[in-house]
């Protein structure tokens, strides 16, 4: 099977010794667009990188979607194909379920884990309840990454949107698959 190219913005100086790298992990149906205010700040000091998970935005799709586990080993093997061993791992809603699976398979692989916003509460109810969960969090983003989100959500840089569009995904495609390749067209400098 092919490997699937994932997208990644990447800034920040090279690293040095004993500095750490951070790798910045984006929201359910969401983009690295998302975290660029985050990776800037960061980029003044540090080498951060921002992928986008196989099946979102500029990387590749699998030929199903992806659960957890499966998203955590294309991220592994990502780490691996760019040469990442250990990072600070920094997750937004989906992105800490797939930092925490990651960290539970591989924990030498965290330096440490920054996670915001989980996707999901079971305190919070049934898709109703989350659904109005993520309404009136949105309310509360700041303008820019309210379009970011609303661009991501329903535009072709989610796996959710180019799905409803194609109609039924075909199966196939396995984290073994999604061993990075790097470069011109598979990152970019932000």
């Amino acid at each position: 099977m092919d490997r699937l190219r994932i997208h990644a913005l990447v800034a920040g100086p090279d690293p040095e010794p004993g500095q750490p790298v951070f790798v910045l992990v984006h929201g359910l149906g969401m983009s690295s667009r998302y975290v660029l205010p985050v990776l800037r700040e960061l980029a003044r000091t540090h080498r951060v990188l921002a992928p986008d998970l196989p099946g979102y935005s500029r990387s590749d799709s699998p030929r199903r979607r992806w659960n957890l586990g499966e998203l955590a080993g294309g991220l592994a093997a990502w780490l691996d194909a760019t040469g990442i061993d250990r990072c600070v791992l920094v997750g937004n809603s989906l992105g800490v379920q797939v930092i925490s699976t990651l960290a539970a398979r591989h924990p030498h692989r965290p330096a440490a884990a920054v996670l915001i916003g989980p996707t999901g509460d079971p305190a919070v109810g049934g898709l109703f309840g989350q659904g109005l969960r993520l309404a009136l969090d949105g309310l509360r983003e700041p303008p820019g990454l309210l379009l970011v989100a609303v661009r991501d959500y329903g535009g072709r840089s989610s796996w959710h949107g180019r799905t409803v569009r194609r109609g039924v995904a075909g199966a196939g495609g396995t984290p073994a698959d999604c061993a990075a390749r790097t470069g011109p067209r598979g990152s970019r400098r932000a």
